[in-house]
């Protein structure tokens, strides 16, 4: 359930801060995932509590995963040790971007340019 709830709000609580996400609507988000897993737990949780099992998880999720390919990437190491994927990491793991685990293929953290935000551009000073 939690991770269903994170999914449908992943935009916005794992998205970086912007004029469009802000700190109050990524809050908002997280107390709409705390109520809806505590609609259907047993044990209710606060949404710092929430918080931290998500990061937790996505923690362990990530070691593994990057573990498994350094694995993977061994010179004369044989067929690596796979490890036993349980469907919750598995659903995890999709919502993680591969540069989290892989890191940053090209030289720039995003190519995507933003048409909203204005660009800063600098030019030469005229009078040097």
């Amino acid at each position: 359930m939690l991770l269903q709830e994170v999914d449908e709000r992943r935009k916005v609580i794992m998205g970086a801060l912007s004029p469009r996400i802000t700190a109050k609507a990524k809050d908002n988000e997280w107390k709409a995932v705390t109520e809806a897993v505590n609609s259907i737990s047993r044990v209710s949780r606060d949404v710092l509590e929430i918080r931290k099992k998500f990061r937790t998880f996505r923690s362990e999720v990530k070691k593994k995963a990057a573990k498994e390919k350094s694995e993977r990437e061994v010179t004369g190491g044989g067929i690596p040790d796979t490890k036993d994927w349980k469907p919750t990491e598995e659903a995890l793991l999709a919502l993680i971007e591969t540069e989290a685990i892989e890191g940053h293929s090209g030289p720039f953290e995003s190519e995507d340019v933003i048409a909203d935000e204005p660009l800063l551009v600098v030019l030469p000073d005229p009078y040097r």
